[in-house]
């Protein structure tokens, strides 16, 4: 994902996670977590 194309947005990536069945609790977790 960090050698993804420059024109998929943060936005467009969470909203396909989101359709994908991943909840908001496991989206924060994500974010939390880093790296």
């Amino acid at each position: 994902m960090e050698a993804g194309d420059p024109s998929v947005s943060l936005d467009l990536l969470v909203k396909s996670l989101l359709v994908l069945g991943t909840t908001k609790k496991d989206l924060a977790g994500m974010i939390s977590r880093g790296r």
